[in-house]
């Protein structure tokens, strides 16, 4: 028997056994006495394509739509409303795609519809069950991601995405429209507790994977990487510092690293400059003075505290031994690197002056030597040309226009030359250079640089002046025409060159007079003290090389004695057992002398050690900013004065409380970690923060949950 499809009264259709041939008042008719089942048919629009997951997105992403619509129509006034649905209508009259709605539960109802469509679709798809899509959509909306969930603990995650879960229940559509406002506080309501509750739980699942994570990390990281790592970030520090790490010995750089990379290997931070200026410290001061955490870590808190403390009686006298001893220390660390050694500057000036003579005494001596194997060569005294010189030297000055520069006793000198009077041979010819060059020394102290210049003519024409010719000896077969004059001779070839031999060394000695400050100055018997002022540490480093060429042996007795100069320098010329360093007069000084004359004094490593003793006492002495240390001690001097609180005002419980509790802070807490020196470290938050931005945008996703509990 075939099977109808009929309409009945109610407007249901329904499934009819009829016979072969019936009509549909037939099948109705026999309705009565056959079984029937009513058949629910698809929404007009239903596809199979709305109904796939693409279509379940879209569905997602217009929730907030429908949502909004419904709050705002029943929001605005109805003349407001019944105009835009009259507007809506007519566009759609139009022929636009646009729905017809007349007031709130014209609204309803296309809701109510687009939903019955969509689920009728997903049927024709196939689609059953948890509709991932439509919840992949509004994850994807922005409406329900518009919480930030940034917050630094569990409970402000969990707050966040509370409010998140509210929000999304408002932007979730109601199908039940017969009770529209408790259904929408439903949806608010669940929405903000399966937020929060959503929000709780994933923060707490990317803590734990951060932790599981930097575990692995750590896990993974060897010794040997943890060293390369800690050495890296030791090397920036000290870039960032100024500090060379060569100053420091290896055992305490070695410590350094390991302390660095043990943070490393157990995901911990530590600040790797404070690790370093702590190592310098130790290099510097010994373990016995080496720097308070304050001083080490650079916090202006710690610092501030400590410095505050030193005057407190009793548990302030270990900070006050070893602010003391730390002060001895850098005294120390000149003395052992040679300041203790210094002879004074009177007895280096008078070295180096000394010293400064015999090399010149060694030119002096060769310079005789080599005039005196020319006069050997030539069987006596080699006699200069006399006129050629005054000629020379007069001729120079007038056409330089420096004739009545020259002083009235060389003056004197180059006539009586010139007329006979006073012998021109090599050895009146050296006199004569060495008045000159006296009376140069002297223009140059007075600054007169016409005169000098006037000098330097003279000295030239006489430094040129060849031997004179002697005449040939005749006799035997010899004939000259009569009336002739005898012809000159040469003194010979080898004579010439020992006298040209002795003439370029003497040359070179005044050379080396004009170039080298120092070394005129000792030739003229500078005060030894004087000369240690201007030529070592008033010299420029172009000066202070040029004569520590000359006597290199004299180094160390340079080295001391700057030590000592440094050391007078940063305790006032104090001595040692009263002397305060001084972190900026020490500074200062090894600023004057500069990088380059330090470099020819000491070796790098020694350049480097002296910066070191600088920046340890700028740690020491230098507060951070914003440290609010009392110099005026006040702030001790009320401590001790509770302390010392006795009778009546001292058996008040509450001044008892008080004292008690000063120095039990004192005692166990700042002074004991300030002494310890140690750096601290703190379990490292990296791996979180990593995973936070990636995860928590979703956290408040949980609230859709409540929100679609409540349709």
């Amino acid at each position: 028997m075939p099977t109808y499809r009929v309409t009945g009264p109610d407007g249901g259709t329904y499934e009819v056994n009829a016979p072969e041939g019936a009509t549909e008042q037939d099948a109705i008719a026999y309705v009565q006495g056959q079984q029937t089942k009513k058949v629910s048919m698809p929404a007009p629009g239903a596809t199979s394509l709305k109904g796939s997951s693409a279509g379940g997105v879209f569905m997602g992403l217009r929730d907030a739509v429908d949502a909004g619509a419904q709050l705002l129509r029943r929001a605005v006034p109805d003349s407001v409303g019944n105009a835009v649905d009259s507007f809506g209508n007519y566009l759609a009259d139009a022929g636009l795609p646009v729905a017809r709605s007349t007031g709130v539960s014209g609204v309803d109802s296309i809701v109510k519809g687009a939903n019955k469509e969509y689920e009728d679709s997903r049927k024709l798809a196939g689609r059953d069950g948890i509709d991932l899509a439509r919840i992949g959509g509004n994850i994807a909306n922005p409406i329900n991601r518009i919480v930030p969930m940034g917050a630094a603990s569990t409970a402000g995650v969990a707050g966040r995405a509370a409010l998140q879960g509210a929000v999304s229940g408002l932007a979730t559509p109601v199908l039940n429209t017969d009770s529209f406002g408790t259904n929408k506080a439903a949806q608010v309501g669940l929405g903000a507790a399966t937020g929060a509750a959503g929000g709780y739980v994933a923060d707490k699942a990317i803590k734990g994977a951060s932790r599981v994570l930097d575990k692995a990390k750590a896990a993974a990281r060897s010794p040997e990487l943890s060293r390369l790592d800690a050495d890296a970030l030791l090397q920036r520090a000290a870039q960032d510092q100024g500090a060379d790490l060569s100053a420091i010995p290896e055992s305490i750089l070695s410590s350094a690293r390991e302390q660095v990379g043990r943070a490393l290997r157990r995901n911990e931070t530590i600040d790797p400059r404070a690790v370093l200026r702590a190592a310098e410290g130790r290099a510097v001061l010994g373990d016995e003075a080496a720097l308070t955490l304050g001083q080490a870590t650079r916090d202006p808190m710690l610092y501030a505290r400590e410095a505050n403390l030193r005057g407190v009686d009793g548990a302030g006298n270990a900070l006050t031994g070893r602010f003391a001893a730390q002060n001895q220390a850098l005294i120390n660390a000149l003395n052992s690197r040679g300041a203790s050694a210094a002879p004074g500057e009177m007895a280096a000036g008078q070295r180096l002056v000394g010293a400064l003579q015999n090399y010149d005494e060694g030119l002096n001596a060769n310079i005789r030597n080599l005039y005196g194997q020319a006069e050997a060569l030539n069987g006596g005294s080699i006699p200069l040309d006399h006129r050629g010189f005054a000629d020379t030297a007069l001729g120079s000055l007038d056409k330089a226009m420096k004739t009545g520069f020259l002083p009235s006793e060389i003056r004197n000198i180059v006539n009586g030359v010139s007329k006979g009077e006073i012998p021109l041979n090599i050895s009146t010819s050296e006199q004569i250079k060495s008045t000159i060059a006296a009376a140069m020394r002297k223009a140059q102290r007075a600054g007169d640089g016409n005169e000098a210049y006037a000098l330097g003519l003279v000295r030239d024409a006489l430094e040129n002046t060849q031997p004179m010719q002697r005449a040939a000896e005749f006799g035997g077969s010899q004939v000259v025409p009569a009336g002739a004059a005898l012809p000159p001779s040469s003194i010979g070839a080898e004579t010439q060159a020992a006298f040209n031999a002795a003439r370029a060394a003497a040359r070179e000695r005044f050379s080396r007079l004009e170039s080298v400050p120092a070394y005129a100055a000792a030739a003229d018997d500078m005060a030894p003290d004087k000369f240690f002022q201007k030529h070592v540490l008033g010299a420029t480093a172009r000066d202070f090389n040029s004569m520590m060429s000359l006597i290199p042996d004299q180094a160390n007795v340079v080295r001391t004695q700057m030590l000592d100069f440094l050391k007078n320098k940063a305790i006032g010329g104090a001595s040692d057992e009263v002397g305060k360093f001084s972190q900026s007069a020490y500074n200062k000084a090894i600023k004057q002398i500069g990088d380059t004359k330090l470099l020819a004094m000491f070796e790098p490593a020694e350049v480097a050690a002296l910066k070191s003793v600088g920046r340890v006492a700028s740690y020491i002495q230098a507060p951070p900013a914003g440290a609010a240390v009392n110099n005026s001690n006040t702030a001790s001097a009320v401590m001790n004065l509770i302390g010392q609180m006795s009778g009546r005002i001292g058996s008040l419980p509450g001044v008892n409380l008080a004292r008690n509790s000063v120095q039990q802070f004192m005692n166990e807490r700042a002074v004991g970690n300030a002494l310890s020196g140690q750096i601290p470290t703190q379990a490292a938050e990296a791996g979180v923060d990593a995973l936070r931005p990636r995860l928590l945008p979703y956290a408040g996703g949980g609230g859709l949950l409540g929100a679609y509990m409540g349709q």
